[in-house]
């Protein structure tokens, strides 16, 4: 499903570029020079595990109010993903079968309706400025800094790996597919650790539903009572205890519609 959502993005971006190996640590450790840059066996570009953005922060010696702050940028946009996700699975799912039977325009337009989706995980610009400007202007430079060699050197090999390959590139498109590849990889981290904490099943049954504030607030104090009484581990059967549970706060047309849902699996 997030793999087709990375695929569909690759028409905005030309071809997609392949895959880094993972070997090594994610960054350099913390030395005379404070950078994300740093290359495999291969001389390849490591991507850092988590985003790029994230790590540099890491690699910065933040005082603990001030690490808070940023920490706080971090924990909305994380919300904000897992949120898109949790909403919109039934709509993933559909570019995951258009992109499979190679339907490239119906696949495009599932995905510009996914970017619009995703309009709130975006507000207040990329997620490198959001954390700068939460930084105090020594370290924000010193942020933005490691940041942007990091975004250079990856445009550096996308471009030369697109020569190579005897594609045409613009620096524009190269940026574009390695800042859509860490997406694609921060909405599969979400999927995963949402999938984890059991309540993937229940967002599903329930996606497309018009629920209304109080039914969302309801649904989602039941998911952290779960949550809170499995310690982030449920059973199926907790799961489907929650969906029980919920059934009795929905009106009888969401009622038939879940049901369906769970009549289908």
């Amino acid at each position: 499903m997030i793999q087709a959502f990375l695929l569909s993005a690759a028409l905005f971006t030309g071809p997609a570029q392949p895959a880094q190996p993972l070997a090594g640590p994610e960054v350099v450790t913390r030395g005379p020079r404070q950078t994300l840059v740093s290359r495999d066996f291969n001389n390849r570009l490591r991507r850092p595990e988590t985003t790029p953005e994230v790590a540099a922060l890491e690699l910065l010696d933040l005082p603990p109010a001030i690490r808070a702050a940023a920490d706080e940028v971090v924990a909305a946009r994380t919300a904000a993903i897992d949120r898109f996700v949790s909403e919109n699975l039934l709509l993933l799912g559909e570019i995951d079968t258009a992109s499979k039977a190679g339907r490239k325009l119906e696949a495009a337009a599932l995905l510009l309706k996914a970017v619009q989706a995703l309009a709130p995980a975006l507000e207040g610009g990329p997620l490198a400025e959001r954390i700068a400007r939460a930084l105090p202007p020594e370290h924000a430079a010193k942020y933005r800094a490691i940041c942007d060699e990091y975004w250079n050197a990856a445009i550096d090999e996308a471009l030369a790996t697109a020569r190579a390959d005897g594609q045409v590139q613009t620096g524009w498109q190269a940026g574009l597919g390695e800042r859509l590849r860490h997406f694609g990889e921060e909405i599969a981290r979400s999927y995963e650790r949402q999938a984890a904490a059991g309540t993937l099943f229940i967002d599903f049954l329930l996606a497309g539903l018009d629920l209304t504030p109080e039914q969302r607030g309801i649904i989602r104090d039941l998911k952290i009572d779960m949550l809170e009484r499995t310690g982030m581990r449920p059973s199926e059967q907790d799961q489907g205890r929650l969906a029980l549970g919920i059934l009795a706060y929905l009106n009888p047309a969401q009622r038939r519609i879940v049901l369906d849902r769970i009549a289908g699996l």
